[in-house]
């Protein structure tokens, strides 16, 4: 009976770590070479933020560039009721994360890919990609958009 208490405390130890170095891998398994270039490019292909910039985010949101998704996650599952404010490598990971060609996508698969992220690159830059894609002023683009591709229509019906 004890023999068989001990096999199941190893087995059970082994497959938590296992679970853990799984996790702590970062993507490496689930990410293809043409899904890692893709983040490699999307994330050096960003402006670097002044640093005035980066100090009053640091000022407004306090510790979110020191901090990784883990401490996130262990603070979402200790205080359920906290507003969530995720660190800019998860942020960055859920914008990435429909052009990745990852196959029967799953929630775990996005944290996957935050943890690969920041084993790559810094808070910082993470913030510069976010900053660099968010379309602050939206509704204005697209009006642009639509007049630019009206007009050109417009040019195309009176030049026949």
């Amino acid at each position: 009976m004890m023999k068989c208490i001990k096999w199941m405390l190893i087995l059970f130890f082994t497959a938590f770590l296992s679970f853990a170095i799984y996790l702590e891998s970062g993507g490496n398994f689930i990410l293809n070479h043409s899904d890692k270039q893709l983040i490699t490019y999307e994330m050096r292909s960003c402006k670097k933020l002044p640093e005035n910039f980066i100090s009053f985010y640091n000022t407004v949101y306090p510790n979110p560039l020191f901090s990784d998704s883990w401490s996130y996650v262990i603070g979402d599952l200790l205080k359920p009721q906290s507003s969530r404010k995720e660190c800019p490598c998860s942020q960055t990971a859920y914008r990435l994360f429909p052009l990745l060609e990852i196959h029967n996508k799953k929630g775990i698969d996005q944290f996957l890919t935050a943890r690969y992220i920041e084993h790559h690159f810094t808070q910082q830059e993470c913030l510069s990609f976010n900053f660099n894609k968010f379309d602050f002023l939206e509704k204005e683009k697209a009006y642009r958009k639509f007049h630019n591709l009206y007009s050109i229509k417009k040019l195309r019906i009176f030049s026949r």
